[in-house]
């Protein structure tokens, strides 16, 4: 048992039987990482452009057939059951509209981890402070950690910092 990454299909291909849908399948071509790519995926190898074979085991038929895969500027393009297909799918040009709509979930996933980060980054430092104001005064409690929530039920402890903050 080896270290593959898996292609899963959003379209289900048929193996040449016509009995199987292919959904998923392992390759060997990538970094070998347990990483799933689709279509649109980014892969993680050296600039690739140009088509792949792999093969894919039918379980129904109980043989390798043969599937091809078109990588363009290290973007996994398409995933074809003939190399025609596959060939023909490579020498067509990225339009400018199709590269936008493969950069863009990355787009926004990039400025969700920039906001997660800049969130970490504020809890770390409002940490830090917590650790130093408790190191120049052991005394030093943050404002919600001055109030003795036992026995209380959520309400009444809301309540309780509520009129607490009140009365600053």
């Amino acid at each position: 048992m080896g270290m593959f990454d898996t292609i899963i299909l959003s379209q289900p291909m048929l193996c040449e039987c016509g009995k199987m849908e292919i959904k998923n399948f392992q390759v060997k071509c990538f970094d070998n990482l347990l990483f799933e790519y689709r279509i649109g995926d980014f892969v993680t190898s050296p600039f690739y452009t140009g088509v792949i074979e792999e093969d894919y085991y039918c379980n129904h038929c109980k043989k390798k057939v043969p599937i091809w895969i078109v990588v363009k500027n290290s973007l996994l393009y398409g995933v074809y059951d003939s190399l025609e297909k596959a060939e023909a799918e490579s020498r067509t040009p990225l339009e400018r509209m199709e590269i936008m709509d493969f950069y863009y979930p990355y787009f926004l996933k990039y400025h969700q981890l920039k906001g997660s980060r800049i969130a970490l980054i504020n809890s770390i430092k409002e940490y830090i402070s917590y650790l130093e104001k408790t190191k120049e005064n052991p005394e030093y409690r943050p404002r919600f950690s001055n109030f003795d929530f036992k026995g209380l039920d959520t309400i009444e402890a809301l309540k309780m910092i509520l009129e607490q903050g009140e009365g600053e």
